[in-house]
């Protein structure tokens, strides 16, 4: 019988990493069968285990593709620039839309620096907005009757993945006026 998490096959194997600068590493992994988990560890060039470190930074999700094909093409989402007409409005309708149930609802998209993404689009390009605006702040707003177990640690992550410092947004929980929404955003200036 297998223990949880043992390793079964080996799906990918870096070169040997000897720099202490940060570097890109991609794989494809083909797997013959299903697999419940993936396991990362840092071993010795002949591939014995020891208490190396791994240390990961910006890991772009796991994406399905065709061996024979290649990557498969993902939805180019070009993030916001300020000055744009309503350029607030249509973001924060779009991520409002998504935050109905108290859940930022997750995109796989690229955006034009080639970089993978898998988080919502509305919130980055809103934090984008942000930080592009001087004295401007998100504020999101979230009434906790209608909202999942730890919704402010939750959110917090996901603002802080999309790049705003602490100074730049509030989370406030509170009652709505309209209580179709769990939670609603906003931006302060």
């Amino acid at each position: 019988a297998l223990r949880h998490c043992e390793p079964i096959a080996v799906l990918g194997r870096s070169k040997a990493v000897l720099e202490t600068e940060w570097q890109q590493l991609d794989f494809v992994l083909r797997p013959e069968k299903a697999f419940d988990y993936l396991i990362l560890a840092a071993t010795s060039a002949n591939g014995e285990a020891y208490n190396g470190n791994m240390l990961i930074d910006a890991a772009s999700p796991l994406v399905p593709c065709n061996c024979e094909a290649g990557m498969p093409s993902l939805e180019r989402f070009d993030l916001p620039r300020p000055g744009g007409s309503n350029v607030w409005g249509d973001w924060i309708a779009n991520l409002n839309a998504d935050l109905e149930d108290g859940v930022p609802d997750q995109h796989l998209f690229e955006t034009a620096d080639g970089v993978v993404h898998y988080q919502n689009r509305y919130l980055l390009g809103l934090v984008s907005l942000v930080q592009q605006t001087p004295g401007a702040k998100l504020r999101i707003v979230f009434n906790p009757e209608r909202c999942p177990a730890r919704v402010e640690e939750k959110l917090q992550q996901e603002i802080e993945k999309c790049g705003l410092s602490k100074k730049r947004y509030v989370l406030k929980a509170g009652k709505m006026a309209n209580d179709k929404y769990a939670m609603i955003a906003s931006i302060r200036n």
